[in-house]
This record gives C-alpha cells, structure tokens and sequence, in this order.
C-alpha cells in the first residue's frame, strides 16, 4: 500500500464495507507494512503478514 492510488482505493472500499456492516476498527494484512491510521471514522490498523501468523495458524485449521 505504499502507492497512494493502491492506498486511497483499498482504504475507501475497506471503509465502505465496514460502515455498512457497523464496525469500527479494521486489519490490513500486507507483506511488509505496519501502520495505525483512522479513514473515515474507521481505525485501520496495518500490520506485516509475519507480525500476525500466530493469530492466523489456528483460523487456517480449524477451516481444513
């Protein structure tokens, strides 16, 4: 998401999806980036794939 076109367009259809639904704080799974940031009244929070692989492992089991 370092391009800003990259990062306006995801972050808008993020924001989008999640007013619609009524959540208020959102992940974004990247390779290498991490960042905290508010869009739109949302709180993003941006983090590196390996920053969060423990909490995905046990997600990605129990759906096999």
């Amino acid at each position: 998401m370092h391009n800003p076109e990259t990062r306006k367009r995801e972050l808008n259809g993020l924001t989008e999806a999640y007013l619609a639904i009524g959540l208020k704080k959102a992940l974004v799974v990247t390779y290498n980036e991490q960042a905290d940031l508010k869009h739109e009244g949302i709180s993003v929070e941006i983090r590196p794939y390996r920053a969060i692989n423990g909490l995905l492992t046990p997600l990605m089991k129990k759906s096999k």
